[in-house]
This record gives C-alpha cells, structure tokens and sequence, in this order.
C-alpha cells in the first residue's frame, strides 16, 4: 500500500496493538509493496509468502473487487486466505468543490471532473449511479496514485469531486471552504445503510435511489460493486496456514481492537465511525462477494464503459510535450502536466526508451524542469519514449 495512504496509517495502529497481544509480543517490520492498486503486494502475497504466521497481509476493500477478481492479472482467491479481521473506518465519502456546485445538474455546463484512482474504485460507485440515474452532469478520470494526489489535484481546481474514507484529508478540505460533503454509501446497518455519525446531514447513495424508485437489477449491482466496502481494510494469513497459527491471530486481532490505546488512536487520526470484523465474519463477507453473478458483474462493466471507468478496447498510445514537475523513485516515475491536468508515467529499464538531447539515456538522469516528448498510453502506464532536452 502507499506510504502515505489510510492503509498504511490503519495498518501501524493496528500493529501496535498487535504486537502488545501477540504471543511472544514480536516485533513488526513494515514493508510497503505499491504497485496494480495493491494487486502487486497481493499476488506476492498469495503465491511467495510460507503459511507460517510470519507474515500478513494488509489490504484494502478493492482487492475484493468482484470484477478485479476475475482477471488474468490476479494470482489468489481471497475466499482461501487465513483471514484474521478487518477494520472498516466507516465507509467513504464524496466531497464536491464548492465553486463547482451549480454545475452539478446542469448539463449545459461544463461537467464536473471526478479524479478517480482506478476505474472499479468502489468510491466511483455513488457518482455512477448518480450520473446515471439523478441526472448528475459528470466525467471521470482515471490514473490517481492515491487519495493524497486527489486532494492535491480539487485543490488546484483540476478535479471537482473525489471519494475517500480517509478522515484526515476529508477534514482538511471541508474545514478550509474547499468542498462540501455530497453524498456518502452509508454504514450497513440491519440490511440498510445509516448515516455516519460523522456526516449526519449528507444523504447515502440508498436514500437517493430510493426517492427516485431505482430497485432491482440496478440497485443488486450497485451492491455487487460497493460490498467490498463493508470489508474496507482487511487483515489475513497465507492460504494453508495451520489452525492454530489463525486462532492465535485472530485472538490478538480480537483483543487489539478493543486495546483502549488503539480506540483512542483510530477516534483521533483515522475516524470515530470505525469498527472491527472478526475473522469469522470476514470469511462470510468474502464468500459472499467472491459469488457475485454474471449478470450483477455485466451490469457494472456497461455503466464503467459507459462512463470511460474501464477501456472499450486497446488505448493507442499518444505523444505530447510537457514539462517534467516531478521525478521520483530515480526517474521510475514521472509528473507532469497536460493542459490543465496532472498526469504520470512510469519509467521502465526494459520498456522505456529514454533519450537527452537527442542521445540515449538512462532514466536516473531524468530531472525536475526538463522540456520533453512522453509518448504513452495514459496516466499511469509505462512510457514508450521519453525525449528530453
């Protein structure tokens, strides 16, 4: 997960607790694997790691992503892991730039720009439905690293709205007049979906639907996408690890969500709204998102084409010039921008031509301020050539 992201920061509040109810009180050594949205460290995961309690795993809701999980790219089955737990920080919320507001159901305006850090995010769900069936005037963009990005991207007025649980970056934006809060999934609930306590005046997605009589196929859909979110951040031991390994495990994880020093930490930086789901629990969750049908999955796929979420067809690659804003990772990754709107690229050692002043080059001597021509297929994909002067 990314250094900076709500996994990581809920990860290493639980790790403290964990390491005070473990047997043997170990130490715990972080290691952040970014890559695919999380699928990187997943895969790794699932098909490296000894099911010996070593090692767990922390991941996050869209790994559970029924769609996601039927790809080629996709080396487990969730539904065969140990799992131990999850946490789930009371679910999201999409947040709407205050100056874009009056665009929000005016068609003949420009639409409201929604960043999105892939295209089954569950967080796009609210605004899919939205443009589809309350008449929201929306267009989305894909390729965000995460949410720090999007919160830096509605500041600069590049994107109008984004989705988070992330309570610190939603509270930042609300308190400075940035945003306002414009609709939120909701807590499940009996069957339902309440209101955050957090949020009480912002309607969920359910309150909307049902105003409008929106029921069946689309409304089994929709939950089909957003059940992941009740999962949010989960927590699992390798596939074939022995019983008592888990049941050890799970013990701590049991006992480190009710430590008073974790409850208070998760009340203070992360959300008062949070929960925890026991490994028992968590494997139904699972289970039962790991069922979702053929025609649940279908129905979602033609909203996210039909609302350029997912590609139609092989992107062509396209050229353009920019100025480079950033150079991370030793160049593995560029920033830059394209009439208005941040985008990035990665840097491949085998897939990626580099060249500086018309001669080759290695991608370590890319740096902050070049003029150059990037040819790739969009934000997040590997660059084909990078031309620097």
């Amino acid at each position: 997960c990314s250094q900076s992201g709500g996994s990581n920061r809920v990860m290493r509040l639980l790790g403290l607790a964990l390491r005070k109810h473990l047997p043997g009180n170990p130490t715990i050594v972080y290691q952040n694997m970014r890559g695919g949205g999380g699928t990187k460290g997943a895969n790794y995961f699932a098909t490296r790691v000894k099911p010996d309690g070593l090692t767990i795993l922390s991941t996050h809701s869209d790994m559970l992503q029924p769609r996601l999980l039927r790809s080629s790219k996709i080396k487990f089955d969730p539904s065969k892991f140990a799992v131990i737990g999850s946490i789930n920080r009371g679910g999201s919320v999409n947040i709407i730039r205050n100056a874009a507001k009056s665009r929000l159901m005016d068609h003949s305006k420009k639409p409201l720009v929604v960043g999105a850090v892939s295209g089954d995010r569950v967080t796009n769900a609210p605004l899919v439905w939205g443009a589809e069936y309350l008449g929201w005037n929306l267009r989305f963009i894909v390729g965000y690293p995460g949410s720090q990005e999007l919160s830096l991207a509605m500041r600069r007025g590049e994107i109008d709205i984004m989705g988070t649980a992330n309570m610190f970056i939603l509270r930042q934006l609300l308190e400075e007049g940035i945003a306002s809060p414009l609709v939120q999934p909701g807590i499940p609930t009996g069957g339902k979906y309440r209101r955050r306590s957090s949020f009480p005046k912002t309607p969920t997605v359910s309150e909307l639907l049902e105003a409008k009589g929106v029921t069946g196929p689309p409304w089994k859909a929709y939950l089909a996408w957003t059940g992941s979110a009740d999962v949010d951040k989960w927590y699992t031991l390798p596939a074939g690890t022995p019983k008592d390994i888990l049941t050890a495990h799970r013990k701590a994880f049991d006992k480190a969500v009710q430590d008073p020093d974790f409850i208070a930490s998760m009340k203070k930086q992360v959300s008062k709204d949070s929960f925890a789901i026991s490994g028992p629990d968590l494997e139904i969750l699972i289970a039962k998102i790991v069922k979702t049908s053929d025609q649940d999955i279908a129905f979602m796929e033609k909203l996210q084409k039909k609302y350029k979420l997912i590609s139609t067809g092989k992107a062509l690659p396209r050229t353009v010039k920019a100025i480079l804003d950033d150079v991370r990772k030793g160049g593995r990754k560029l920033i830059f921008n394209v009439k208005g709107n941040t985008h990035w690229v990665r840097v491949s050692s085998s897939k990626s031509k580099v060249k500086i002043g018309g001669k080759p080059s290695k991608r370590s001597k890319l740096a902050k301020g070049m003029k150059c021509k990037i040819t790739y297929k969009g934000k997040g994909t590997v660059a084909t050539l990078i031309n620097c002067k």
